[in-house]
């Protein structure tokens, strides 16, 4: 007498059967002793369509919200802390602090391309803190930036952004900033659309050049470098003369050359 054992495996599943055999080769079977199956869970979710999705990919993507929002306030608390200690911000907290965040930071970007030395002489510290009030803002949002090296010309986004720069090309506008003050909020919302973010670190590049021509003791390249790779920490570039500071989130050294201007220029 004999027992042999029967299994059907499957990808969820394992079925047995113990038969009973009247030799000792199993070629007679003479009864069934007992039989089953053993179900397992699925290694996937389903979808309410039926689409198979990893277990783990609401936990990446619960995971992956919560470094984006732990670095962007990392990446806000450095900025600030970086405009407070070259005086383009008050200190947190005080009278002074509490009525720059109250001021339109559409109007300010604006308005710091129209300074004049007028406006400077009778105001000198004002402007100063309405940049880094404006800076402050665009860290915010700092548009899209595509890691892709093909088909970017492509899609509902990249029809979006040409569309928003077309309307700031045919409007004479000189940066996003200002085009965004140009809108009515009563009858479209000035944020909700896609942005690139080439057009703040050219709006950051405009405003601190014009500034600077009224500032060039107060904004030099010592806080040019640090305030624009808080605010900017993916950027890099190389010429003649290299200018090296460690951002947060980068792995290596951003690097700046000094132009012909005197200040720390991006390639």
């Amino acid at each position: 007498m004999a027992k042999v054992l029967g299994l059907d495996l499957g990808t969820n599943s394992i079925g047995w059967a113990l038969l009973e055999s009247s030799d000792d080769r199993g070629n007679e079977f003479t009864g069934l002793i007992d039989s089953g199956v053993r179900i397992f869970q699925e290694g996937v979710d389903r979808s309410t369509t039926g689409a198979e999705l990893s277990k783990n990919a609401q936990r990446r993507t619960a995971r992956g919200a919560r470094k984006l929002h732990k670095r962007r306030n990392q990446r806000r608390y450095q900025l600030k802390q970086t405009l407070i200690e070259h005086q383009l911000l008050p200190s947190e907290g005080s009278e002074a602090w509490t009525k720059l965040m109250q001021l339109n930071p559409y109007s300010l970007r604006s308005n710091l391309l129209e300074l004049t030395q007028e406006h400077i002489n009778k105001t000198p510290e004002q402007w100063l803190l309405g940049l880094g009030r404006a800076l402050y803002h665009m860290n915010q949002r700092r548009g899209f930036k595509s890691n892709r090296k093909t088909g970017e010309s492509d899609g509902k986004v990249a029809t979006a952004l040409s569309e928003l720069q077309q309307k700031i090309d045919d409007g004479g506008f000189i940066t996003f900033g200002q085009y965004l003050y140009s809108l009515d909020p009563k009858e479209q919302r000035i944020r909700c659309r896609y942005t690139k973010r080439s057009m703040y670190e050219d709006e950051f590049e405009t405003l601190w050049s014009h500034l600077s021509s009224f500032y060039p003791e107060k904004l030099t390249s010592d806080h040019y470098c640090p305030t624009k790779i808080t605010l900017f920490p993916n950027l890099t570039g190389l010429s003649e003369f290299l200018v090296a500071f460690e951002a947060p989130f980068a792995r290596v050294a951003q690097r700046y050359f000094v132009g012909s201007s005197g200040l720390p220029q991006r390639v």
